[in-house]
């Protein structure tokens, strides 16, 4: 009978230490994660810095670095993106674009950024079925009722593109959107609301000073 207490007792020591090896294990792994996403993160950070002084191969280095320790990491894929637009590498961008929708597809930014990249190929019923995607995602994401605007205003529908503008401007009433309103106000020949839209946006500040004077030239 001896005996096999004695291999009773061995078989629970052996799970028991098993089980501590395990706790061990994973504590180590947990550590080595932790390790890997605070170095990921830092990376990320480092290509925001050289991203915004403009420095974009160098920011996509360290945007690959991060996503290399973090396949999953969203916001690096979304930053490389917008990186290689100022590049104009612009197919590049859009897949970039689509591997952090992929993880997200609650990405509002990503949408609105893939809209944006497409736009600069000309794409312009593709780039606006992109901004309907990050504006029912949030319907107070007011950059993107601009951009849907101007697209509809390359494609000559004005009066779709106001309503976008419209949309903007009872969320943000700025000189751009303004701007941009007259501009399409201009094409439908509206020209006493386009002067009244231009004359706002010089008043709210508007960057487009000289291109507004020579519109208001015209009406």
């Amino acid at each position: 009978m001896e005996p096999k207490l004695i291999q009773e007792n061995d078989q629970i020591n052996s799970g028991l230490q098993r089980n501590i090896k395990i706790i061990e294990i994973n504590q180590e792994n947990n550590e080595q994660k932790q390790g890997n996403i605070e170095e990921a993160e830092k990376l990320f950070k480092q290509g925001e810095a050289l991203h915004n002084l403009q420095k974009y191969q160098e920011a996509i280095d360290c945007y690959d670095k991060a996503i290399q320790i973090n396949s999953k990491y969203e916001i690096a894929w979304n930053n490389k993106g917008s990186a290689l637009r100022k590049l104009q590498q612009y197919q590049e961008a859009i897949d970039c674009y689509d591997k952090a929708i992929q993880i997200n597809q609650k990405y509002d930014i990503a949408w609105n950024n893939k809209g944006s990249a497409l736009r600069k190929l000309q794409k312009y019923y593709e780039a606006i079925d992109c901004y309907d995607k990050a504006i029912q995602i949030n319907s107070k994401y007011n950059i993107a009722w601009n951009n849907k605007g101007y697209s509809l205003h390359q494609l000559k529908k004005y009066k779709d593109a106001i309503v976008c503008y419209d949309q903007r401007l009872s969320i943000c009433p700025d000189p751009v959107t303004l701007k941009l309103k007259a501009d399409s106000l201009f094409e439908l020949g509206n020209k006493r609301e386009a002067k009244l839209c231009y004359i706002t946006a010089l008043e709210k500040g508007s960057n487009e000073k000289d291109f507004i004077k020579k519109q208001l030239s015209k009406l």
